[in-house]
């Protein structure tokens, strides 16, 4: 018995975790980084039975260009070229004799540079074991199988000599048979001139492909008794052979790659390979905030698709959180989960986060500054009656604003001015806010356009900063920052201007 697997994995986006190998040559003139170029399947020395289809799936980059082709070998002979996204080749087990065989990727960038990459897969020996719970070998038709109108034919067999023919039309086989756990059953045929049913009902195959002159077919069971009838729809002879019962398995899922982990969503790429002779009852992906998630954490559903290739978004994440997501997907055996992949949620600025807008992350990637969603004021004056100098208030450096608001409100006291409206301020349950200094300013000035609100004219009013410029000739002057062109430049404490609070994160 001849026994034929087909690869339905496709491996379009895989991130670097899945690289099996690769490499990468400088083309020796350092004007042009080669591409790099990886097999994402199969894996190094995976075995693969005669006749089989083996799907080779090549991921090639370049940073510097654009990939012209990419060329696979077997065994350093010319098997097929691809020239576009994916690159992906399918080679039949039986163009190659039981044994190991080396793969070889070559990716070409439109410079003529190159990169390659190597896998060994091992080709197994035809096995002898036939896996029949039904046969005719022995030329007679068995006893349970309930026809007069099929015979034994004893010149074509698809894993021996003796199949089951029917060359008339509205030939019928009935049997019965009891399942105690999801199962399925196999068969092959030559034609397809017939209709399958189970329990009466015209059924439809979960599973079908060819084998040269035999078409395979599967289809799901659920634990009970059922009856089966082959049925042909022509005079044109129909062969029947290799019937097989067995139990069916787990799906076999991946989780392939996170190509967005960014506001408060992240989007998940993941591949179904293969239902374990069942139908797919449910898949998509399941997350939280510990390692190995379930389906009873959050999850999505998908429906199942004619690539097995899928895409589902993690929604409501939190900043600064890590968290652990992997595909499922559920049949009547039970639920199977794919490999688990772990990120935390980028903060990016113009984000919606902590009561504000993210207007500046530091070099930790997890501190910053948010500005408040709107202004304060739009032309409030900088004291209260007060020219003094606050002590403590002339910071201009990012991460002085939150001092000079506190000196400048001990100075001042009650009233309603600058940093008085922003010391006061409760905002989306946050009451930290503050005055900006003149660099915390600037930082709202430069990303400007990705925080709403902003008022970018110059008339009438530009915005203050909490920073005093103090020298012996403007004792009472302060900066600010014409949000136009950006142009930084002090005036007197009674004067008005636009008012923006700050809070750090």
């Amino acid at each position: 018995m001849k026994k034929v697997h087909l690869f339905l994995f496709q491996a379009l986006i895989i991130s670097s975790l899945f690289f099996a190998s690769a490499c990468g040559e400088d083309n020796g003139e350092g004007l042009n980084q080669s591409p790099t170029c990886s097999i994402t399947h199969p894996q190094n020395n995976t075995q693969f039975d005669m006749n089989e289809d083996i799907l080779v799936a090549v991921v090639a980059e370049d940073l510097d260009g654009t990939i012209s082709e990419v060329q696979l070998y077997v065994d350093n002979v010319e098997h097929s070229l691809k020239t576009v996204f994916p690159y992906n080749f399918i080679i039949n087990a039986g163009e190659l004799t039981p044994g190991i065989h080396t793969l070889k990727a070559v990716a070409k960038d439109n410079q003529g540079a190159y990169g390659e990459a190597t896998v060994s897969i091992i080709i197994n020996q035809p096995s002898t074991e036939s896996p029949d719970f039904v046969s005719f070998s022995d030329g007679k038709i068995p006893y349970t199988w309930q026809t007069t109108t099929w015979t034994i034919d004893n010149t074509v067999g698809y894993d021996d000599i003796y199949s089951l023919k029917a060359a008339e039309r509205g030939a019928i086989v009935v049997t019965t048979k009891t399942f105690d756990v999801f199962s399925y059953i196999e068969f092959f045929t030559i034609g397809n001139n017939f209709y399958f049913y189970i329990d009466g009902i015209r059924s439809n195959p979960i599973n079908s492909s060819s084998t040269g002159n035999w078409q395979q077919w599967i289809y799901a069971l659920s634990p009970e008794t059922h009856t089966f009838k082959w049925e042909t729809t022509s005079s044109n002879k129909l062969n029947l052979d290799a019937v097989k019962f067995a139990p069916s398995d787990l799906p076999e899922i991946h989780t392939i790659d996170i190509t967005q982990y960014v506001g408060n969503f992240a989007t998940v790429n993941y591949a179904l390979s293969n239902n374990g002779n069942n139908a797919i009852t449910a898949l998509g992906i399941c997350w939280s905030t510990t390692p190995n998630p379930t389906i009873a954490d959050n999850k999505t559903t998908n429906s199942v698709n004619s690539t097995n290739n899928y895409a589902s978004k993690m929604e409501n994440l939190v900043h600064n959180t890590t968290y652990y997501v992997r595909a499922y997907a559920s049949n009547g055996i039970g639920t199977a989960y794919g490999e688990e992949l772990s990120f935390n949620v980028k903060i990016l600025i113009g984000d919606r986060y902590q009561g504000g807008i993210v207007a500046y992350v530091d070099a930790t990637g997890v501190h910053g500054i948010i500005a408040a969603p709107e202004d304060q004021s739009t032309a409030s004056v900088w004291f209260n009656g007060i020219y003094g100098i606050p002590a403590g208030a002339t910071g201009t450096a990012i991460g002085t604003g939150k001092s000079n608001t506190k000196a400048i409100v001990q100075a001042q006291g009650e009233g309603d001015y600058a940093a008085k409206l922003c010391d006061d301020l409760v905002l989306n349950g946050y009451d930290d806010w503050y005055l900006p200094s003149l660099d915390e300013l600037n930082i709202l000035w430069q990303n400007r356009n990705l925080i709403a609100g902003l008022y970018y004219n110059s008339f009438p009013y530009p915005y203050w900063s909490s920073s005093e410029a103090v020298n012996y000739y403007y004792p009472s002057y302060v900066w600010y920052i014409d949000f136009g062109p950006g142009y930084q430049n002090f005036a007197q404490k009674d004067e008005r201007a636009r008012v923006r609070a700050i809070r750090d994160f």
